[in-house]
C-alpha cells in the first residue's frame, strides 16, 4: 500500500463518510493491510514513549557492569576445590557446603544459590533450601515451571575447579563484560523496531475475529435500513472503519495519568474505576454507532463525493 493511498484512507474513513462507497470496492488484502499498517503505526507510539523513559535510564548501565564484575571476581570461595573425574563429583570441604547469592540477592531469604552435598539424595532437594543442589553425579534445580529437573554429570567430564582457575578464567573473560551494554541497547533496539511489526500481527487476529460478529450485526442493521449490502462488504467496510476504535483504544492505553489526574478530583473515589473502566470499554460501542451511521449515509451523494486515492 502506497502511503499517500494509506493516509488518505486514514483521513477520509474518519471524515468522509461517503467514501465508503468506494472503500467497499477494495480488495479484502487491501482492508486487512491498511488495518495491519494502523496497528504497527500505534503499536510505534508506544516504543517511541517507552525509549523516551529507557534512553536516560541507559546511563545506568555502567555501574552495572562494575558491579556484575565485583560479583564475578568475588564470587568463588577461596578454599573450594571442586575435583571431576569420570563424571564423579568430588570436594575438599565439610558437606553439605552452600554457596550464597550476591548481597544484592538477598532478598531472597533463606535461600542458598548452590548447595554441594556427593552424599544427597535427589527426592531431598527441598530440604537444602537452594536453587541449585550438586550431588555425587548429577545437578538438581527447578526450571521456570518449578519442575524439578535433574542433568546428571557427564561420566567423560574430567576438571578441577580452585579459585586459581576461577580467576584465571575470569580474567580471561572478564573484558568481554564491558560489552554488556552495548549489546543491551542492541537487543532493546531491535525489540523496538520489530516489536510493532510482530504485536500488530496478533492484535490483527483480534480485530478480524472481532469484526465477524460486528460486522453480521451491521449487516442485520443494513437489511433494516433497506441498504444494497452483502456481508462481505459490510466486513470490508467494518475493517476500514477501524481506524476510529483503533484511536480511541491507543489514546486509552496511553492516557491513564491523564484519567488519574483529571477525573480523580471531578468524580467520587467510590465511581472512579466504573467510570475509567467504561472509557475503557468505549471503542466497541463508539465502532458501533460510527458504522450504523456510515451505513445510513451509503448511497447519499454528498458535495465532496468520492474521490480516486
Amino acid at each position: 500500500m502506497k502511503k499517500n493511498a494509506f493516509f488518505t484512507i486514514f483521513k477520509r474513513s474518519l471524515f468522509d463518510f461517503s467514501y465508503y462507497e468506494k472503500l467497499v470496492q477494495e480488495t479484502f488484502v487491501k482492508a486487512i493491510l491498511y488495518v495491519y499498517l494502523l496497528l504497527v503505526a500505534t503499536l510505534f507510539i508506544g516504543v517511541v514513549k517507552e525509549a523516551v523513559i529507557l534512553i536516560p535510564k541507559s546511563r545506568d548501565l555502567t555501574p552495572l557492569v562494575v558491579n556484575l564484575k565485583r560479583i564475578i571476581k568475588t564470587g568463588y570461595p577461596k578454599n573450594l576445590v571442586v575435583t571431576v573425574k569420570d563424571g564423579v563429583v568430588k570436594t575438599n570441604v565439610k558437606e553439605p557446603y552452600f554457596i550464597d547469592f550476591p548481597a544484592s540477592e538477598k532478598n531472597r531469604a533463606g535461600t542458598h544459590f548452590i548447595a554441594i552435598d556427593t552424599k544427597a539424595v535427589i527426592e531431598n532437594y527441598a530440604s537444602y533450601n537452594s536453587a541449585i543442589l550438586v550431588t555425587k553425579n548429577s545437578i538438581v534445580y527447578k526450571d521456570d515451571g518449578n519442575a524439578l529437573k535433574v542433568e546428571p554429570v557427564d561420566k567423560t567430564y574430567n576438571f578441577v575447579i580452585n579459585q586459581s582457575k576461577y580467576d584465571s578464567l575470569v580474567k580471561k573473560f572478564s573484558p568481554y563484560i564491558d560489552y554488556v551494554p552495548t549489546i543491551i541497547i542492541v537487543f532493546v533496539t531491535l525489540f523496538f523496531l520489530t516489536w510493532p511489526f510482530i504485536g500488530a500481527a496478533f492484535l490483527l487476529i483480534g480485530k478480524l475475529i472481532l469484526v465477524l460478529i460486528i460486522a453480521f450485526l451491521l449487516f442485520i442493521v443494513s437489511r433494516v435500513l433497506k441498504k444494497n449490502l452483502t456481508y462481505s462488504q459490510m466486513y470490508k467496510m467494518s475493517l476500514f472503519g477501524l481506524t476510529l476504535p483503533i484511536l480511541i483504544e491507543t489514546l486509552n492505553y496511553h492516557t491513564t495519568s491523564l484519567y488519574d489526574t483529571i477525573l480523580h478530583y471531578i468524580i467520587p473515589p467510590s465511581a472512579f474505576a466504573y467510570v475509567v473502566g467504561f472509557l475503557r470499554a468505549l471503542p466497541n460501542p463508539v465502532f458501533l454507532v460510527f458504522m450504523i451511521y456510515v451505513i445510513l449515509r451509503y448511497q447519499e451523494k454528498d458535495s465532496y463525493a468520492v474521490q480516486e486515492t
